[in-house]
């Protein structure tokens, strides 16, 4: 009898079965993002691209701009695209998380464009439109995010 009362109690509290957790939640659809993002990248899609940030005090417009440029000018250096290694989130709740993207510059003809491989740090926050980009930071050489717990 006293195993019928616990095993009742466990599945009452217990998740149902294929949920996830917010954190698993956060973690996919970041990785999902961070993809998009190279996906949008390599087509030089710069507005899809600004489109992805929210950040204080720069206009959709100026930041089009200012990676329309930056697109530009790896192309004059025979950009062919770029490669992303890998993708790692910390969830801070349901609409925070950093996502951190190990990624590097690939030449029309093979290779690894300087400065070689990069990481950058993004601070997400979940919008009505989706997750956006509200600041970045790049990463030392050998360097990423640590989780707290």
């Amino acid at each position: 009898m006293k195993r019928a009362i616990i095993a009742v109690m466990l599945a009452a509290f217990a998740a149902p079965a294929g949920a996830q957790s917010a954190s698993e939640t956060v973690n996919s659809e970041l990785k999902q993002f961070a993809s998009r993002y190279v996906e949008t990248f390599n087509r030089g899609d710069m507005a899809g691209i600004a489109g992805l940030y929210q950040l204080p005090g720069v206009s959709t417009a100026d930041l089009q701009a200012k990676l329309a440029k930056q697109l530009a000018d790896l192309r004059a250096d025979e950009f062919g695209k770029m490669t992303l290694y890998g993708s790692y989130v910390c969830a801070h709740g349901a609409g925070n998380a950093q996502l951190q993207m190990a990624f590097a510059y690939n030449y029309t003809y093979g290779g690894v464009m300087p400065p070689g491989d990069q990481s950058t740090v993004f601070e997400m926050r979940k919008t009505d439109a989706g997750w956006r980009i509200v600041n970045s930071k790049d990463m030392p050489k050998d360097t990423g995010i640590v989780c707290s717990l």
